[in-house]
C-alpha cells in the first residue's frame, strides 16, 4: 500500500458497476437514476443497456483531422501507396523543422501523400490572404476542397520536377555507357514471345497427333472390302457375278490392252 500511496495511477483502475433495470429493485430505483420512470419519463430499455455492458471492454475509436483527408487523396491517387516509405527518423523530431507554410516542399522529407494533407490542413486551418474568401463575420477561410486543389497541384509539380531530374540522370548516364537492363516493356514481350513459343510448339504437336489420328481411321477400309467381295465372289459361276463388277473388268481390260498396243 505503501507504493500505491507515493506513487498513485494516472487513471482510476476500477470501473463503474452496472446495473441491470431489469434486476433493480423499486426501493432502489426510486433513490437512484432508474427512479426517472416513476417521474414520467421513459424507463430505460433494457437493451439498451445490455448492449452498453457488452462494450465496456471495447476500446474507444480513434479519430483524427487528417484521416478524412487521407481517404480523399488516397482514393483519387491509389497508386501512391504502391510507392515506398521511409518512417525512420534520426531525433523523432523532424517535424519541428517542417514550416508547410513555405510549400509542399520540406528539408529532410521525402515527397509523398502526407505531405499533400499536412499542406492543405494547414491552408485550412491559416489561410494567406491572397487565396482566402471571406465569409459573413469578416472572418477568411479556405474550404477543404479549395486547400486540396492548391496542395495537389504543388504535388504535381514537384512530382514532375522529380520525374524530369530522373528521366536526365539516365540520359547522362547512358551517354557514358551505363546500362540499366531491359526495361518493364522489353521484359514483357519477352515474356510474352516465350509464352507464344509455347503455345505454337504445342499446337504444331496437336496438329500432327491430329492427322495421325485421321490417317489411322482409313488404313486398310478399301483393301477389307475388296477382299470381303472376292471371298463372296469366289466359287459363283459368272452369270451370278455382279454386272458392275464385270464392266470394271472389261473396262480394265480394254484399258490394259490400249496401253499395251
Amino acid at each position: 500500500m505503501g507504493i500505491v500511496e507515493d506513487a498513485p495511477p494516472s487513471g482510476t483502475l476500477s470501473r463503474p458497476v452496472f446495473r441491470d433495470a431489469r434486476t433493480v429493485s423499486d426501493e432502489f430505483r426510486s433513490r437512484t437514476k432508474f427512479g426517472r420512470a416513476s417521474k414520467g419519463y421513459p424507463r430505460l430499455s433494457s437493451n439498451l443497456q445490455d448492449r452498453n455492458m457488452k462494450q465496456i471492454f471495447k476500446p474507444m475509436k480513434m479519430g483524427y483531422n487528417e484521416d478524412k483527408l487521407r481517404s480523399d487523396f488516397f482514393n483519387d491517387h491509389p497508386w501512391e501507396l504502391a510507392r515506398p516509405k521511409v518512417i525512420l527518423e534520426d531525433s523523432g523530431n523532424d517535424f519541428k523543422n517542417w514550416d508547410w507554410s513555405r510549400g509542399i516542399k520540406q528539408p529532410g522529407k521525402r515527397l509523398d501523400g502526407e505531405s499533400v494533407i499536412k499542406r492543405q490542413l494547414h491552408l485550412m486551418a491559416n489561410p494567406p490572404p491572397s487565396l482566402a474568401r471571406t465569409n459573413k463575420r469578416g472572418v477568411p477561410y479556405i474550404s477543404k476542397s479549395h486547400a486540396y486543389d492548391i496542395a495537389r497541384k504543388e504535388f504535381y509539380f514537384h512530382r514532375h520536377l522529380e520525374d524530369v531530374e530522373r528521366r536526365i540522370a539516365k540520359e547522362e548516364a547512358m551517354h557514358v555507357g551505363a546500362w540499366f537492363g531491359p526495361g518493364p516493356l522489353e521484359i514483357s514481350m519477352q515474356l510474352e514471345n516465350k509464352i507464344f513459343n509455347n503455345w505454337k510448339t504445342w499446337a504444331l504437336e496437336q496438329v500432327e497427333i491430329d492427322n495421325q489420328r485421321s490417317a489411322s481411321q482409313y488404313t486398310g477400309t478399301e483393301l477389307d472390302e475388296l477382299e470381303a467381295v472376292a471371298a463372296t465372289n469366289e466359287g459363283l459361276p459368272v452369270e451370278d457375278l455382279d454386272p458392275s463388277l464385270l464392266n470394271e473388268e472389261e473396262a480394265g481390260g480394254d484399258k490394259s490392252a490400249t496401253r499395251a498396243a
